[in-house]
């Protein structure tokens, strides 16, 4: 947050002003201690947290409206990397085995397992978004230097299939994101946003053109979130700090152009205190 920050409209909308609202913590004791990646719904937070006994990571759950903790459900790995809700049902990349995890979450404190997906080949899952019935997975190969970008149709949640072809290309990638038809994955060894067009189905990325002197040399990517016109991004410059970056798209449409600029005329970025591990926006927060 600013020094003198200001409550501004929604987050498309936002020209700099960006105030926290509120802060929300599990119940910190022996059984989870740590949140690692989020994701959220009009209704609810998702949270991944650490679980210290067992060693199972879990998901503590929080109302959205209220700021209240709900609930915590511990699930069948102890290395969540990434998460996404889409309906009743909640999308979790294993670490451990190199899987998708489908949950039922319609009992908020007691989730189901209901379906696995671990046909992924040379990548190793990293990231996942879903849009459609159709889950994206973004991942390393074995190739130093790329990553992967596969599709799996989950139409019927309980029996996912392989959906489509995987693409490789260069880059480490940190953050997925699906958004009107494209496909934005954050590459962060090469500090840029590859694009890919979903209608013509080849998967080939443009580059968004970061337009800010000091992008290049910035910290590490941590994630992104890309609503409307703009594009955040999070950094960790160190212990205890962090950044948010806020770009917004030169032109009208990525077929009209491929360039950003930063939303901020004399600072490209808003100085966080805290190592950011997630963002995402939901109704202007």
């Amino acid at each position: 947050a600013d020094s003198q920050p200001k409550l501004c409209g929604k987050a498309a909308d936002c020209a700099g002003n960006i105030k926290v609202k509120s802060t929300i913590s599990p119940p910190i004791n022996s059984q989870y201690n740590e949140i690692k990646r989020l994701v959220g719904d009009k209704t609810y937070v998702y949270a991944v947290t650490n679980s210290l006994n067992p060693a199972k990571d879990g998901i503590a759950v929080f109302d959205a409206n209220k700021s209240e903790f709900v609930s915590w459900n511990q699930i069948s790995t102890s290395k969540v990397k990434d998460i996404f809700v889409s309906g009743h049902n909640l999308f979790i990349i294993d670490a451990d085995e190199d899987q998708l995890l489908i949950y039922d979450i319609s009992d908020i404190k007691n989730f189901k397992l209901i379906g696995t997906f671990a046909d992924f080949g040379n990548i190793t899952p990293e990231f996942v978004y879903v849009a459609d019935y159709t889950a994206y997975v973004a991942g390393f190969t074995t190739v130093s230097g790329e990553y992967g970008l596969m599709a799996i149709s989950v139409t019927e949640p309980s029996e996912p299939v392989f959906a489509q072809k995987k693409y490789v290309f260069s880059g480490r990638p940190v953050d997925l994101q699906v958004k009107d038809n494209y496909i934005y994955v954050l590459d962060a060894q090469n500090r840029k946003v590859d694009v890919t067009n979903l209608s013509n189905h080849t998967f080939t990325p443009k580059m968004l053109k970061l337009e800010q002197a000091d992008f290049v040399n910035c910290p590490p990517f941590t994630s992104f979130e890309v609503v409307a016109d703009r594009i955040y991004i999070t950094a960790k410059e160190a212990q205890f700090v962090g950044r948010l970056y806020v770009f917004k798209f030169k032109n009208s449409g990525l077929e009209n152009g491929d360039n950003l600029e930063a939303v901020f005329s004399s600072k490209s970025y808003i100085g966080l205190s805290g190592e950011p591990a997630d963002v995402q926006t939901v109704d202007g927060i």
